[in-house]
């Protein structure tokens, strides 16, 4: 089907958006908070019921129509808008969302007709009188349009009509042959728009067509603009023409289209940019074959000069070209952030916890693959967080804290990465209960705790609860967080909270690296992984039985040979002076030790797609500009198991 996407994409959108405006009604306090909320939950009932009309999803349609009466009702205070009300829209917005995913196969979902008499049966609100024109008349509207209008409709209609407006009535019929000629709907209402004000749009089915209702109110009583497939009708009688100055030419639909704003947002499909990120890579590749292929060349400074500036103006319209297609593929992290009140409301109660969610950073901008893939391990963190972190109201006030918890989501940019917090005020991590799970030694710090977690089917409970016990979350967790190039971190203060952190790359195709040689290969490591570069002299490292530490700002810092780690060796010799790449991870820091940082440059990160060449230190691998291939390192998968051969 055509336009299932967009159609999807809309819906799911929307969705969200009820689920938030829902979540907000159940909080707000006074019927002064409570009005916008209700305007806004009708606006996006009305406009997911419209596009439900147009995919034919019948029974869609009347979950959103219901829904309307619903919320319409408890607007005017027919209705109370308890949790009770909130609970019941929400499982009809669950249902939505499963009638939309399942337009593809067109399945039949039996909670339907159940769900539909629930709405029917809260309340039977009293049909709105029809009007009363300014002659005496009552307007004739056709049971099919009429019943979907509300009591502001009608009170609208009698308002214009003793503003002396028209009130018309028009349809329009959509056809493949009208649509391949750019007549749809959207120019219908445009038509209508130039000359009244809309009152309500009802998509009508009709076996298997649709058709568009749109009740107006007119400024003049002529016609609107003919339009192919637009049938108008007058309902009230024509009202007197207001005197009109000689000199002013009335508005046409061209002058009136001229005047009203265009909208400058196009709707692009992921894999395009994808696609536009792959060139742009390829560029990025080619540009460094050049520059290698000008070092070779032997030519002078002299004659190069020009060749050189060429290169390094690609070298910066490439910089620009990458961010503005990763600008392109941006979105607010709202996007995941936004799921989580739903989830938190649900688990808090299965939980039998009290709990208030704080969000930050909603607004920072990630890559949208980056987005998808965070969904699952963040809902991972917040489900462990209100199973295992926080407390019962009452063993809240006997540990002297407020009865409700207090969970809070955080997004921190941290220049080419950003850092995403899931924060608890809960009892802290049981180091000795970790251990006795363990079968081992209780775990010196969080960073230990966080491996034993980390394993897999790993649990301190007895017995699997429906939101958590079944050792697999935290190991999913990890990685997810490794196949998106990032990093998982922990802190925990016992009794006051527990705090994961994920940190990740904000795009995921090409990265700033630094490339360095050891035993004289290439290697790539990402520049955000790295606070410091250093060169190491040897009075600057001591030796222990432990291991090696080095002299850094008047402290010392554990130092690891890439060389050991790798157990790689070739005919190249470690240099007397080799450099030293500091890693940090939370408050802890190591100093690696590689042969040379060659130097810093962007480079295109290519999965590796072969299994049998998969380890967990490695990122991916990168082309060079000489035609050779580099792996790229993950220095916190290195430090964190001591890769050896």
């Amino acid at each position: 089907m055509e336009f299932l996407e967009d159609f999807t994409e809309e819906a799911d959108e929307l969705l969200q958006n009820i689920n938030q405006q829902l979540l907000g009604l159940s909080e707000a306090a006074t019927s002064s908070a409570r009005q916008p909320i209700f305007q806004e939950l009708l606006r996006a009932y009305h406009t997911l019921k419209g596009l439900a009309g147009m995919m034919a999803v019948e029974p869609a349609v009347e979950i959103c129509h219901r829904s309307e009466t619903l919320l319409n009702a408890a607007r005017k205070g027919q209705l109370e808008s308890d949790g009770r009300l909130v609970d019941l829209l929400l499982e009809g917005s669950r249902l939505l969302a499963r009638l939309v995913h399942a337009l593809p196969e067109r399945t039949a979902l039996t909670e339907v007709s159940t769900h539909l008499k629930r709405l029917q049966g809260w309340t039977q609100p009293t049909p709105e009188p029809p009007v009363a024109t300014s002659g005496g008349s009552l307007l004739e509207i056709p049971e099919l349009v009429g019943r979907h209008l509300q009591s502001e409709d009608w009170h609208r209609l009698e308002q214009g009509i003793r503003d002396g407006m028209t009130v018309g009535l028009a349809y329009f019929s959509p056809s493949p042959e009208q649509a391949a000629q750019g007549v749809n709907v959207n120019l219908a209402r445009e038509v209508l728009l130039a000359t009244g004000d809309l009152i309500r749009a009802v998509p009508l089915i009709e076996g298997s067509s649709v058709r568009f209702a749109f009740v107006m109110l007119h400024k003049t009583p002529d016609p609107p603009e003919s339009l192919a497939g637009l049938e108008w009708l007058r309902l009230n009688e024509q009202p007197a023409t207001p005197a009109q100055d000689p000199g002013e030419e009335p508005e046409s639909w061209a002058d009136h289209q001229r005047s009203s704003p265009i909208s400058n947002t196009v709707r692009v499909e992921v894999g395009r940019l994808d696609d536009i990120m792959r060139l742009v890579g390829d560029l990025v590749v080619s540009r460094w074959r050049l520059q290698n292929a000008l070092e070779e060349s032997g030519v002078n400074e002299r004659q190069g000069a020009p060749i050189r500036d060429s290169a390094m103006r690609i070298e910066r319209q490439l910089r620009d070209l990458r961010q503005a297609v990763t600008r392109a593929r941006m979105v607010p992290l709202s996007e995941v952030f936004g799921r989580m009140p739903l989830a938190v409301r649900d688990l808090a109660r299965s939980s039998n916890c009290q709990v208030r969610l704080v969000m930050e950073g909603e607004d920072t901008q990630v890559d949208k693959v980056l987005v998808e893939r965070l969904l699952d391990p963040l809902l991972h963190l917040v489900r462990n967080a209100l199973a295992h972190g926080l407390e019962s109201p009452q063993e809240r006030e006997q540990a002297g804290k407020e009865p409700v918890g207090r969970l809070r989501l955080a997004a921190v940019p941290q220049g080419d990465s950003i850092r995403i917090e899931v924060e608890d005020d809960g009892r802290g991590l049981d180091l000795e209960a970790i251990g006795r799970s363990a079968g081992g030694r209780v775990p010196a710090d969080a960073e230990q705790a966080l491996e034993i977690l980390c394993r897999p089917g790993f649990s301190t409970r007895l017995q699997a609860a429906k939101d958590a016990g079944r050792g697999v979350g935290m190991d999913v967790v990890r990685k997810a967080v490794a196949e998106m190039g990032g990093h998982l971190g922990l802190e925990s203060h016992p009794g006051q909270g527990c705090k994961f952190w994920m940190r990740l790359p904000l795009t995921l195709t090409i990265v700033d690296s630094f490339l360095i040689s050891l035993a004289g290969e290439r290697y790539a490591v990402a520049r955000d992984a790295v606070t410091e570069v250093m060169e190491v002299l040897a009075d600057q490292i001591h030796h222990h039985p432990g291991g090696e530490l080095l002299n850094w700002r008047g402290g010392a810092l554990p130092l690891l040979r890439l060389r050991k780690l790798l157990g790689t060796s070739g005919p190249v010799a470690e240099p007397a002076s080799p450099h030293a790449l500091v890693y940090a991870s939370g408050e802890h820091r190591v100093a690696l030790v590689v042969d040379r940082v060659v130097g810093l440059r962007e480079v295109v990160v290519r999965p590796m797609a072969d299994p049998l060449l998969s380890r967990p230190w490695l990122g991916g691998a990168t082309e060079l500009g000489d035609g050779s291939m580099a792996l790229i390192l993950d220095l916190g998968q290195l430090v964190r198991h001591g890769v050896k051969t």
